[in-house]
């Protein structure tokens, strides 16, 4: 059984979008919110959908989302919660496959996780990615709270996780310094780090997902679309418009009713990926102020 945790803050209309998807494609799953926000419309749509809502939710900060991790792992830990998969989603992603339980299954026969772009920092083709960088650079203030020799990164959206590697980071006694190194840290995105180094610490043989390629910081246009598709290895897409009536929603909406999707080209304006020149400033700044 999966379980799918799902990381909101607001908009009730593109979590019900996720949510449809989610129970299309798999509808025999568990979903849990992790609200990390103060949105009470919100809370009332995850009412109104059935969906449980984490008690260790709580107001995230932009890029601080480790703590959604940690509160449904350690929710489900102590509820003793039977399942197979943990698989982690933001609002701005839409599931669009079944079959993913026996893909993951057979995928994961010899690792309990899998992760977008998952590799072993400093190594190319991600040797120049800025939050591994600065990671890397400040490992010997980490390495303590771990029991590997090099840390590990990856892209957030889509981690996965066996139940076995769950309860093990929970029962990790290294896990409460790992998070209080956490909550002293000015670093950005840091579950793009800790998570996948954890796993690779703990023995979990960490893989990249078959997936990536469509797990970007962009959002896509209609033939970019039509090629995750048809790509059997695609279950989710990020990154997906967070207006309800955006083009590539609707024609992932389309296609998952039945119905024939509108052809659209995605405007370069419209992509998130403008956002890497201002986290590179951010970055940098950070950089020199406590490194």
């Amino acid at each position: 059984m999966i379980i799918f945790g799902v990381l909101a803050h607001d908009n009730p209309e593109c979590f019900a979008d996720l949510i449809e998807s989610i129970r299309m494609y798999f509808p025999g799953s568990t979903i849990m919110l992790f609200d990390g926000g103060s949105d009470p419309a919100l809370a009332a749509k995850a009412v109104d959908l059935n969906v449980e809502r984490c008690r260790y939710s709580k107001p995230l900060q932009h890029r601080k989302v480790i703590y959604f991790h940690f509160g449904l792992m350690r929710q489900l830990h102590e509820d003793g919660v039977e399942y197979d998969f943990l698989v982690t989603l933001d609002s701005d992603m839409l599931v669009v496959r079944s079959g993913l339980e026996q893909f993951l299954q057979e995928l994961m026969r010899d690792s309990q996780y899998i992760a977008t772009n998952f590799h072993m920092l400093g190594d190319p083709p991600y040797s120049e990615w800025q939050i591994g960088r600065h990671f890397l650079f400040q490992w010997s203030r980490w390495s303590h709270a771990f029991d590997c020799l090099k840390p590990a990164g990856c892209f957030n959206p889509g981690q996965t996780f066996r139940k076995a590697l769950v309860d093990q980071i929970i029962e990790n006694v290294k896990t409460g310094e790992v998070m209080r190194l956490v909550e002293r840290s000015p670093l950005p995105s840091l579950e793009e780090v800790i998570l996948p180094t954890l796993a690779l610490s703990l023995g979990a043989n960490p893989m990249r997902s078959p997936g990536s390629a469509a797990i970007q910081l962009k959002l896509y246009g209609a033939d970019e679309l039509a090629s995750y598709l048809a790509d059997e290895s695609v279950f989710m897409i990020h990154k997906v418009s967070m207006a309800y009536e955006g083009k590539d929603r609707r024609y992932l909406r389309s296609v998952r009713r039945g119905e024939a999707p509108e052809h659209f080209v995605q405007s370069e304006e419209a992509s998130a990926a403008k956002r890497f020149p201002r986290l590179r400033r951010m970055m940098k700044s950070m950089y020199y102020k406590y490194c």
